[in-house]
């Protein structure tokens, strides 16, 4: 599945824009480490973040670490982040901040973890 000549995304409110070239090429090489991840892992990782963000109301990778355990070894390092974002993608969900991470490798990266949330412009998770 190639997402080359995607031209447009979503904003942090949702809203429709045109993709810049890194988005562009960080959308491509999300797409390509999930074309060679295990789908039972893909599968696993997607019902964790739903049921995760159906409770809370937010999301992160830390969560889903804690629901299903650690990223096994097969599993490439940027599977985790890059099926996040096509879950949240799919599911309208935005971002909401960042974390501090629970991963060891990742503690040289700056800026943690994303905090996703639902798009407060969706009213299909509206309060009764």
């Amino acid at each position: 599945m190639s997402h080359q000549g995607e031209m447009f995304g979503r904003d942090t409110y949702g809203r429709a824009v045109v993709k810049d070239e890194g988005a562009r090429l960080r959308d491509e090489g999300c797409a390509k480490v999930l074309d060679h991840t295990s789908e039972g892992w893909k599968y696993a990782f997607r019902c964790a973040a739903v049921d995760i963000m159906a409770d809370h109301g937010s999301v992160t990778v830390n969560d889903i670490y804690e629901r299903i355990g650690p990223r096994p070894a097969y599993v490439h390092q940027n599977a985790p982040g890059a099926q996040l974002r096509a879950v949240a993608t799919a599911e309208g969900w935005v971002r909401g901040g960042s974390a501090d991470t629970v991963n060891p490798a990742a503690h040289k990266r700056t800026g943690g973890v994303t905090i996703w949330v639902r798009n407060r412009l969706d009213s299909s998770h509206g309060s009764a």
